[in-house]
């Protein structure tokens, strides 16, 4: 069982796991078990996320904003998505669900963090916003 992962969302899977777990307790004596529950982000919301990011620090740049200005950092250099990725999605992230990994949070934890980062930064740079980008917008 070392490395499957499934989806539980039937009784007929639950059944199954629960006879992969008798099935490997009885041949190792050990087993590591993680449950997460909430489904995890879609492909659309990573992708908006993505594109969020990306007209965030285009829109923090145009209005003159630097990541030392907005974070209190020495460095004086322009946003970029993946700078906002890193300093800003991934800390709020972090700070709400524990996870690093932007796979990791659920659909309703991804609402949650751009709630958090949208108000921080609207709230710190002057009204600088994005809306959360909808499935016509292209990244």
């Amino acid at each position: 069982m070392s490395g499957d992962e499934w989806d539980v969302n039937s009784l007929k899977m639950k059944e199954f796991i629960h006879k992969q777990i008798d099935d490997q307790w009885d041949k190792h004596k050990y087993l590591n078990v993680k449950i997460r529950t909430g489904k995890q982000r879609t492909p659309t919301q990573n992708r908006a996320m993505r594109l969020y990011c990306d007209k965030m620090s285009k829109a923090l740049n145009a209005a003159g904003y630097t990541v030392a200005m907005t974070l209190s950092k020495p460095l004086e250099i322009p946003w970029t998505k993946d700078l906002f990725v890193e300093l800003i999605w991934r800390t709020v992230q972090q700070a709400i669900t524990g996870h690093r990994s932007t796979k990791e949070p659920t659909r309703l934890q991804y609402i949650e963090i751009y709630d958090s980062v949208n108000v921080a930064i609207i709230d710190r740079c002057n009204g600088v916003s994005e809306e959360w980008p909808v499935k016509k917008d292209k990244e």
